[in-house]
């Protein structure tokens, strides 16, 4: 059989299967551990900011009036304001992109925070600055409060000066306390 295709098999195999593998593998072979581990964390250290901001702007300029008056209201629990109800709109789309670059932080990837923290602060003002959503105001002050939250969080993770200054410099003037 030809390198390519064993190549191909391998790729073709699901998650679960290939993760079985792997373990396999590594029981039979711990000197490769640390060698697929290094390139592991090369690649997970890589991520696009403007794919972070893009799904940051899409999922909260998604919502409309219809959203929100779902949400609003009486419900079968009781009574839900309309501003409580935006506030979960919001952490809908922001809580799985914040603990992914926490994630990122705690894995020690750097890169990929850095990249998470920048995605988030463009993809915020972008909502912020350009949304059509018929409700982008009544996000008032939520955009700026988590571009805060995630800048923070992301230089308690000790970055680089350069990257510090780099993504300081991304923060817009008008959300610097």
């Amino acid at each position: 059989m030809k390198r390519a295709d064993m190549l191909a098999f391998i790729f073709s195999l699901n998650e679960a299967d290939m993760a079985e593998v792997l373990r396999k593998h590594f029981t039979e072979n711990p000197e490769s551990i640390k060698k697929v581990y290094l390139l592991a964390k090369s690649v997970s250290d890589r991520f696009d900011p403007e794919a972070i901001s893009q799904e940051i702007f899409c999922g909260l300029d998604q919502f409309g009036f219809k959203d929100l008056n779902a949400r609003a209201g009486r419900t079968r629990h009781g009574y839900v304001h309309p501003n409580d109800a935006v506030g979960e709109m919001f952490q809908e789309v922001m809580d799985p992109v914040l603990d992914e670059m926490r994630k990122k932080i705690k894995q020690g990837l750097s890169g990929a925070a850095k990249a998470y923290c920048v995605g988030i602060i463009q993809g915020l003002w972008e909502y912020e600055t350009q949304s059509s959503s018929e409700i982008s105001d009544w996000f008032v002050d939520l955009p700026a409060d988590a571009a805060r939250e995630a800048l923070e969080e992301w230089l308690a993770s000790e970055p680089s000066e350069e990257d510090k200054a780099e993504v300081d410099g991304l923060f817009p003037e008008l959300w610097r306390e």
